[in-house]
């Protein structure tokens, strides 16, 4: 039976969170050689996601001329990536690890529909990284096969205010472009199906080198 990705898992998010969902997916694909058949759409995705993001930018500053060219920059991200799960379906390997490397979340079978909450990953702990400002989270899902993704939050001020970080769809997620010199606190929730999603898990503080 082949993986089957579950598309809704990044249609969606908010607009600043597709951003960083498309540079996960770039991400794992570009470092895994099991998708190098695919790598011209992955390069042509990177592409559109750095427009994107510039045209994100801009259009805070207002504008009827930037939001329209934010909106024309978000549906060709969302294209290639709609593109890009279908190819991934239709070349799939039967491995559940096929969707989950490539930074997608599969779809669940109707056994695993439960209506009940989510719980929040566990065991969170920070790996350093030799790159200044980048680190390694690992951190336990009690309930794997019921989580499509986990997302990270972090904080520069003890909690106070919380910015989008990046996404994992297995357990263990890169972050990167973090400030250095400063304390940071993270914390991660389970994304699963029909927008169900875990309260947050316990906060990990560290200073960043």
């Amino acid at each position: 039976m082949k993986a089957n990705i579950k598309k809704s898992a990044f249609q969606i998010l908010p607009q600043a969170d597709l951003a960083t969902f498309a540079q996960n997916v770039i991400n794992r694909m570009t470092e895994q050689p099991e998708y190098a058949a695919f790598l011209p759409k992955v390069q042509a995705l990177q592409t559109q996601t750095n427009a994107f993001v510039t045209a994100l930018a801009q259009s805070a500053q207002g504008g009827a001329d930037r939001v329209v060219a934010k909106k024309e920059a978000m549906a060709a991200v969302m294209q290639s990536l709609n593109e890009l799960a279908d190819d991934l379906n239709y070349h799939a390997t039967g491995q559940a690890s096929w969707v989950v490397n490539a930074g997608f979340s599969a779809k669940e079978s109707r056994s695993n529909r439960v209506k009940r909450n989510l719980l929040p990953p566990v065991s969170l702990r920070a790996v350093p990284q030799q790159v200044s400002g980048e680190l390694e989270l690992r951190y336990v899902l009690p309930e794997p096969r019921l989580v499509r993704i986990t997302g990270l939050e972090y904080s520069l001020d003890n909690g106070v205010s919380w910015q989008n970080g990046t996404y994992s769809s297995g357990q263990v997620m890169r972050v990167q472009g973090l400030p250095s010199g400063k304390w940071v606190v993270f914390r991660l929730r389970s994304i699963g199906s029909q927008q169900r999603q875990s309260g947050w898990s316990e906060p990990l503080e560290m200073f960043l080198v």
